[in-house]
Parts: C-alpha cells; sequence; structure tokens
C-alpha cells in the first residue's frame, strides 16, 4: 500500500480528503472511522444559542466560568450544554490534558511554555493565547511537554532563577 500526503492551503482547517481506488472502499472506509474515533466531534452553541458540531482539533482549550462551560477555537468562543465532569469523560483520551481546575488544554495547540513561580507553568498555544497551570495539576503539564517535546521560552531565565 502507498500512501501520499498531499497539503492543500484552500481546503478548510479539520478538513481531510481521502482519495481511494474503488477496491479499496473497504479500507478507506476503516480509515475514516479510525479518524474519527481518534479526532472526535463536540457539539457546541454560539451567542445565538444555534448548535454546531466541531471537531475536537478546533478546540485550543476549555474552561468553566460560573459553572458553565466554554470551549475556546482560534477565534470564536462557544458554550457547552454538558458539565466539566462529562466533558473530562468524553475528552479524556483525545489529547486534552487539565491544567487546573477550570481548565482542560488541547495539547496539540501548545508551541510553548514557561516556568513561572510555585510549580505553575505558562502554556503559550499557537496562537499566542497563554494559559496558566497551577501546582495541583503539575504532573499532568510536565507528561505533556516531555511527551510533546515542547520548547523552553526562556531557558537562560529558567537556569538563573536555579542558580539563587
Amino acid at each position: 500500500m502507498k500512501i501520499l500526503l498531499n497539503q492543500n492551503k484552500n481546503m478548510k482547517r479539520g478538513e481531510i480528503v481521502l482519495t481511494y481506488h474503488p477496491k479499496n472502499e473497504d479500507l478507506a472506509i476503516q480509515m475514516k472511522c479510525l479518524i474519527e474515533s481518534k479526532v472526535g466531534e463536540i457539539e457546541v452553541k454560539d451567542e445565538y444559542n444555534n448548535h454546531f458540531l466541531i471537531p475536537l482539533l478546533n478546540i485550543y482549550y476549555f474552561e468553566v466560568i460560573e459553572q458553565k462551560v466554554f470551549a475556546y477555537t482560534k477565534y470564536d468562543v462557544y458554550r457547552l450544554s454538558m458539565t466539566f465532569r462529562g466533558l473530562k469523560a468524553l475528552i479524556s483520551d483525545k489529547g486534552f490534558i487539565q491544567i487546573n481546575v477550570r481548565t482542560i488544554v488541547n495539547e496539540r495547540h501548545v508551541y510553548r511554555y514557561e516556568f513561572l513561580e510555585g510549580c505553575h507553568r505558562k502554556l503559550i498555544l499557537d496562537n499566542m493565547e497563554k494559559v496558566i497551570s497551577n501546582r495541583q495539576f503539575k504532573n499532568n503539564v510536565d507528561e505533556m511537554l516531555a511527551r510533546r517535546r515542547i520548547v523552553l521560552q526562556h531557558q537562560k531565565i529558567v537556569e538563573k532563577k536555579k542558580v539563587l
């Protein structure tokens, strides 16, 4: 089997096209199911209460504000009709990590990080938004950083702090 990757800047983010020979239809369907099971979608609402299904890949992070769960994408914010606990169960194996009591981050969008005082980490997402982890979830963040080999933003500053 030969697999080719062709980049197309005219396609929407989160869109993948599988082109296959008619005799490979079963394989293409299996690949589609495999990708969908790993990526997933979630139902969200906009400010006008319109319902949408959006791919989890498009979500940068989830946050709880006043007991309401919000999903943040690169440019938009949506509301979810589920509890934070229900959300955690739904996305537990989809590449998201909890970084504090009210925030879950899509680790695919973490670009850089910085160490802060008191075991806190500042995660810089690929849209340049910043989210802060706390001491309680330090291990989650450290495991994700090691797994993804994410770049430390200010290595020299950290080395100086260790000396002091």
